[in-house]
């Protein structure tokens, strides 16, 4: 006796679609789930870094320059403007950071952050920088001298 499968079938047409129908999704996520880090400081814990507290709660201008100076951009007119009412540089650069550092968070939430406590969180940002020493405030300046002994 003779068993034959027959000739394979050919799939054209709406069999194609409907194949192509049953594939597994695309492995990509959305964008809101490929954020997949926090900040590193807290938005309340600005009083670690005293100096740095104290300069942005009576300069907030020179730490918002410092903070739009790290994307290159120039730190003086951003302070400026800062201080002159324009404080929507401050979430823009909150926003930045985000993107950059690839942060939870979005648009609407770095809006209400500098609305309620705009102070802590440019340290936030500034923190989250510059590191744990800050951006310009306390800054550890390394030793390297070396002493030639006759």
């Amino acid at each position: 006796m003779q068993t034959s499968a027959g000739p394979t079938p050919c799939v054209t047409g709406t069999a194609a679609a409907a194949a192509s129908v049953n594939r597994p999704p695309s492995t990509r996520r959305p964008p809101e789930e490929e954020l997949t880090d926090y900040w590193s400081f807290d938005l309340f814990g600005c009083l670690s870094d005293w100096r740095l507290c104290c300069a942005t709660f009576l300069f907030p201008c020179y730490t918002v320059g410092r903070n739009a100076a790290y994307f290159y951009e120039d730190g003086a007119m951003i302070g400026a403007l800062y201080c002159c009412g324009m404080c929507a540089v401050g979430p823009l650069t909150r926003w930045r950071i985000r993107q950059h550092r690839a942060l939870h968070g979005t648009m609407i939430s770095d809006v209400a952050v500098h609305l309620l406590c705009p102070c802590c969180a440019l340290i936030q940002e500034n923190r989250e920088l510059y590191g744990f020493e800050g951006s310009h405030i306390g800054e550890r300046m390394p030793i390297n001298i070396e002493i030639n002994r006759k």
